[in-house]
């Protein structure tokens, strides 16, 4: 660790005590992945400053691109109805192909990963095997794909209570009788924003651990029913916060917010001077 100097720091995990930073490395500019073994030394800080005594590891090759850095650099939007109708909203069209979630609800793909179909219109849906699931039961990760035409949670109100149910209910029970593993040690949410915008639910182990379930994306099903039982559109009226990579995705969102609000306050002063003019005649 000699020859390898730290420039700022990416990411920390306190759970499993590690850190990902970017330095450089025999004038090599990469990211790395720094582990120990610690008792104590929880700041980050301080495992900076004892780094020789750790065990590293590369995870992104040497002469990182400033892009790859990037991945790392993750921002918070709070998203209100209107940032959502203005920026989100006209994104969605342009997001890939959804055939292959089709072909999942017709049965043309990946029947084999299926272990449960419900195919009614309104409240039916397809649990399949996610693809990074390799079957073992400590890292059980299914997902739950509605037959309904909905995008996200930003859609659902009450008329969509017996669909998430249905999909609480049922899925959980499927998932009991095959693989011996009860509701309660399952954590069933949504994404939000999702990786596609076709409605989906995540089923996993309560030992699995990713990106996805981090505050700012996992929406709990339970929690996502209630509220709505509550408020029948709280999601249309709701500002929902996330996390977004500066890099490609949030240049919109910060181009809006810059541009938006200083549209908006000049909106604002036309109606005044509108107002005035029309008061004055």
């Amino acid at each position: 660790m000699a020859d390898t100097t730290v420039d700022f720091l990416c990411q920390q995990n306190t759970e499993k005590k590690n850190i990902t930073n970017n330095g450089n490395k025999s004038n090599n500019n990469g990211t790395e992945a720094v582990k120990n073994k610690i008792d104590d030394q929880d700041d980050v800080h301080e495992l900076l400053k004892n780094m020789s005594n750790f065990e590293v590891k590369k995870i992104l090759r040497n002469n990182a691109t400033h892009k790859q850095i990037a991945i790392e650099d993750f921002y918070t939007i709070e998203e209100t109805p209107e940032i959502y109708k203005n920026v989100t909203y006209p994104s969605i069209s342009k997001q890939l192909s959804l055939k292959w979630v089709d072909n999942i609800l017709d049965g043309t793909a990946e029947a084999d990963r299926v272990i449960f179909n419900d195919k009614d219109e309104k409240t039916g849906f397809v649990l399949v095997k996610d693809l990074k699931w390799k079957d073992g039961i400590s890292n059980l990760y299914l997902i739950a794909i509605t037959r309904l035409k909905l995008t996200s949670i930003r859609e659902l109100s009450e008329s969509h209570l017996p669909l998430l149910k249905n999909i609480k209910e049922a899925g959980s029970r499927a998932i009991e009788a095959k693989y011996n593993i009860p509701a309660n040690r399952l954590r069933i949410y949504f994404h939000y924003q999702p990786s596609y915008y076709h409605l989906h639910v995540h089923f996993t182990a309560l030992t699995v651990e990713n990106a996805g379930t981090l505050v700012e994306r996992a929406h709990l099903l339970s929690t996502v029913i209630n509220n709505i039982e509550m408020m029948s559109d709280y999601y249309q009226k709701a500002t929902l916060t996330f996390r977004i990579c500066k890099y490609k995705a949030y240049k919109p969102y910060e181009d809006y917010l810059k541009n938006g609000a200083n549209e908006k306050e000049s909106t604002e002063e036309d109606d005044r001077l509108a107002k005035r003019l029309r008061l004055s005649v």
